[in-house]
């Protein structure tokens, strides 16, 4: 009867022991596992924005900084901003071909630079390190602005 006594507590120390050897892993195991992210962190994932309002001019120049075109008119601005407003973040491969470098010059002094590819269907915020590719119907819409701005 004794022995029968010490195999029940060996036996329960045993079952105990499995136990909590399963329940300290399986903690490990789900402290392992990766974070959420944090929305507050996301900056990939917002579209372009820019302010018409806040533009004085635009210069287009090419790969040896040379000025193909200044877009200073209100209309003109706005027509841009609206062709750009809301491009998808975009990180991957495009194609080689230089379209134009835009710096717009804002109201306070600063510039922001956009480095246009893909016959304008990309562009870089070279500040902000951030790509972001255009619609088509936009891209139409930029090529149709750039190519009148270019002959005045």
């Amino acid at each position: 009867m004794r022995s029968q006594k010490i195999l029940g507590v060996i036996a329960t120390l045993l079952t105990l022991s499995v136990l909590l050897l399963a329940c300290s892993e399986a903690s490990r195991s789900s402290s392992d596992l990766p974070k959420p992210p944090d929305p507050s962190e996301e900056l990939e994932g917002k579209p372009f924005q820019i302010n018409a309002e806040d533009i004085v001019r635009v210069t287009i120049t090419d790969l040896t900084e040379e000025i193909e075109g200044i877009i200073d008119q209100e209309a003109d601005i706005k027509e841009l901003s609206e062709i750009l407003n809301n491009a998808s973040p975009y990180s991957g491969a495009t194609t080689a071909d230089f379209y134009g470098l835009f710096t717009f010059s804002m109201k306070d002094g600063s510039e922001t630079k956009l480095k246009f590819s893909s016959h304008g269907a990309a562009f870089i915020d070279i500040k902000a390190q951030q790509g972001y590719m255009l619609d088509r119907s936009k891209v139409k819409a930029l090529n149709a602005l750039v190519d009148r701005i270019k002959k005045e």
